[in-house]
């Protein structure tokens, strides 16, 4: 969740008006390169005009963040 915790990744502007929001969940969250189980975080600052696919944040994964958590509290 950006702006929480440590270690967040870069910031993100938009061409729209925003760009990261704090609470936010980005998309590209991936596994480190070379590390064959998945370990690590790799956010990519650096991809040939891609970068933004690694820090672009999705209402989508806020909604399933929530869902989890909600069924973990019901436990």
């Amino acid at each position: 969740m950006y702006k929480f915790g440590r270690n967040n990744m870069p910031y993100m502007k938009s061409m729209y008006g925003h760009g990261s929001e704090r609470g936010g969940i980005s998309n590209g969250v991936t596994g480190k390169d070379g590390n064959p189980d998945g370990s690590g975080i790799d956010y990519k600052t650096q991809a040939e005009g891609n970068e933004w696919r690694w820090t672009e944040q999705w209402i989508p994964h806020a909604g399933w963040f929530l869902a989890a958590l909600t069924a973990m509290r019901s436990e």
